[in-house]
């Protein structure tokens, strides 16, 4: 939706191309520059974030405040705001205690008077006051009076406006001109706007009538002639006459930009062209805007530029000059897709690390190879000519107990040819049960906006500990919301078959309105409203346990860290830590910190509530009430009573041992 896409800390994403401009790039270093066409450095990669040249000047970040700059890169506007807008008919909104305009000297042009200001676009900009929403001109009179509970920017002469719980449109005159009926509008693009009647969405067309019925769970603006659509949990592209042009199967959909869309699929992301087909192999932990693609290459996040042909670039000046060359010389020849063989595949092993070797034939030169294992890439891959295979290769996989999937992409001048197989690990039990034990353990670190240290470490240690007491264990790490939500179900289903079933999370969590959401490692969370559209509501994994039926269910939720999206959230702010919530019988939950308090990631391996519970599940015999009440006392010992967790019990009886006795 355009009102997601107008927040600052995401506009370095949106690559626009003037041949005048210096062009913005991302350093090995991670911080933002500018380069010339010849790819040469002309402003230093300085910035925390950085925009795109507008109207001569582009915004930059050092720190915690922004700051303009020229394109020779001098500081034009110093470095001294809170939050500020690109650039916009000569003005740019900035924010000090509240928000107001600055011309290109840095003048104060409309006063800081305002609680919030979106950009000028078409000669008018929205702003808030008492409340309420209205537009203004340039000269900071009130063209459009303030009484709209929210309101978009202009865009092809028309704003959607909002009045109670509804929306609508509005010209520049300020008059209704799409009455005021609508559950959501986004804004016009290319003629049509999406709108949400009764949970479903639609587009209409600048008269109000619908030319694409409203039977869509979800829609995106129209981009080239496209438009990303959303039935049930998938995604596909429909043009202006609704008629769907790629099919509804990806898990994920960006707008189409210079020809690409980015989409996902399998919990990896790739690019597709307007007729579906992949031009990039699906290996990507993220897709954005400019058609920038991100993964994490030994430790360390790392962005490319995709060309129309699917062709990796190190700046966005080689994509653009890659593109320059196919649009005057694009020869396409037929070649045939590689072919991938399993050599000596054996379906189970007693041993973590598995020794895979693939045979692959392609009459095309091999372009990439990706593998990856329950969705995490590996890389150092040894490759050989030989065997009668154009490549063999060689790799040595650690694997998660219980069954693994192996994915397998290949690219060629043919495209892109992909092969999976599952490896189930046995692990022997160290301790015999008389119950039958269930475990889904999440670990989330990698986030885009804030990262945390010890999740992922957590998990792990937690899994391997939870497997020496018997539990059959799920173990998810660095998961987005459609890997999250995928487990939750399985491990639903899965607890039905077993006496014990236990859940366990570390990673940011945020409360709002009562409601608790642990955060996938994908969300872009523009607003607090975001959150039970792209987070897991942590009541889904109650209402799992109790339709298990389980005798034991146990959630632990080590996830009450601050809330990273708070500073860029314009309105509405969730409360700190997570919130209580009602324990169906037969359950107990376990909070690493009391009720709207924020727990610590820790400076060791561990997270302190992680660590205590992992030195707890090493003694013998202790009852399951104890057992919490041991882990709160170590945590507040080690943190001086920083951090005290919160323990709720609606057990039916208390005698469950994680680490029984011996008979």
């Amino acid at each position: 939706m355009k009102k997601l896409t107008l927040l600052f800390t995401l506009l370095f994403y949106t690559v626009f191309i003037y041949a005048q401009n210096p062009v913005l790039e991302k350093g090995e270093n991670g911080k933002y520059g500018f380069v010339d066409d010849a790819g040469n450095t002309v402003i230093p990669f300085i910035y925390d974030v950085a925009d795109s040249f507008n109207d001569g000047l582009a915004g930059v970040k050092k720190g915690d405040k922004y700051g303009f700059i020229d394109k020779a890169g001098n500081a034009v506007i110093p470095v001294m705001y809170d939050g500020a807008w690109w650039f916009s008919d000569g003005l740019a909104a900035v924010k000090g205690d509240k928000w107001g305009f600055i011309n290109k000297a840095g003048n104060t042009v409309i006063p800081v008077i305002y609680d919030a200001a979106w950009p000028f676009s078409e000669g008018l900009a929205g702003v808030k006051k008492d409340g309420k929403w209205g537009f203004i001109d340039k000269t900071g009179n009130t063209i459009i009076p303030f009484i709209y509970d929210y309101v978009n920017s202009f865009s092809e002469g028309l704003a959607g406006v909002k009045k109670g719980d509804k929306y609508g449109f509005i010209d520049k005159a300020g008059k209704t001109v799409i009455p005021v009926i609508y559950d959501y509008a986004d804004s016009f693009s290319e003629g049509l706007a999406a709108v949400q009647k009764s949970d479903k969405m639609g587009f209409i067309d600048k008269a109000d009538n619908t030319v694409i019925p409203v039977i869509y769970d979800y829609a995106d603006l129209f981009s080239e002639g496209l438009a990303a659509v959303q039935k049930g949990d998938k995604w596909g592209f429909i043009d202006k006459a609704g008629k769907t042009v790629i099919p509804v199967i990806f898990d994920g959909a960006k707008s189409f930009s210079d020809g690409l869309a980015g989409v996902k699929k399998d919990g990896k992301c790739g690019f597709i062209d307007k007729t579906g087909k992949a031009v990039t192999p699906f290996k990507y932990e993220k897709v954005k805007k400019g058609n920038i693609a991100a993964y994490t290459v030994n430790g360390l996040r790392k962005e490319v530029y995709i060309d129309r042909l699917g062709q990796e670039h190190a700046s966005n000046t080689e994509r653009n000059l890659a593109n320059k060359n196919i649009d005057n010389n694009e020869i396409i020849t037929n070649r045939n897709l590689a072919t991938v063989d399993w050599i000596d595949f054996t379906p189970e092993t007693s041993t973590k690390d598995y020794a895979l070797k693939l045979g692959i034939k392609s009459d095309s030169k091999i372009e990439d190879v990706s593998i990856t294992v329950n969705d995490q890439v590996f890389r150092g891959i040894s490759a050989v000519t030989n065997d009668g295979y154009d490549m063999t290769l060689n790799r040595t996989l650690s694997l998660s107990a219980g069954i693994n999937t192996i994915k397998v992409s290949v690219r060629n001048a043919g495209g892109v040819s992909a092969t999976e197989k599952n490896v189930t690990f046995k692990t022997p039990q160290v301790v015999v049960t008389k119950d039958r034990r269930l475990a889904l353990v999440l670990g989330n670190a990698k986030y885009t906006v804030q990262q945390l240290v010890n999740p992922v470490n957590d998990a792990t240690d937690l899994a391997s500990k939870l497997e020496k007491l018997g539990f059959d264990v799920i173990l998810k790490l660095n998961a987005g919301q459609e890997i999250m939500d995928k487990a939750i179900d399985e491990f639903g289903e899965k607890a039905k078959n077993y006496d014990v079933a236990m859940f366990y999370y570390a990673g940011h969590g945020i409360q709002s309105k009562g409601v608790n959401y642990l955060i996938p490692v994908d969300a872009e969370l523009a607003s607090e409203g975001d959150l039970k559209y792209k987070c897991v509501n942590a009541g889904r994994v109650l209402t799992k346990l109790e339709e298990a039926n389980c005798d034991m269910k146990i959630v632990i939720l080590d996830a009450c860290r601050n809330n990273p999206f708070e500073r860029s959230w314009h309105r509405g702010v969730a409360d700190n830590g997570l919130a209580i919530m009602n324990s169906p019988k037969g359950t107990i939950i376990g909070y690493s910190t009391g009720p709207g308090s924020v727990a610590q990631d820790g400076e060791g391996r561990n997270s302190p509530y992680t660590e205590a519970l992992l030195n707890v599940l090493d003694k013998k015999g202790v009852p399951i009430l104890d057992f919490f009440q041991q882990v709160t006392e170590m945590v507040s010992e080690k943190t001086s009573e920083g951090q005290m967790p919160w323990m709720l019990s609606a057990l039916r009886k208390g005698d469950f041992y994680f680490n029984p006795k011996a008979e």
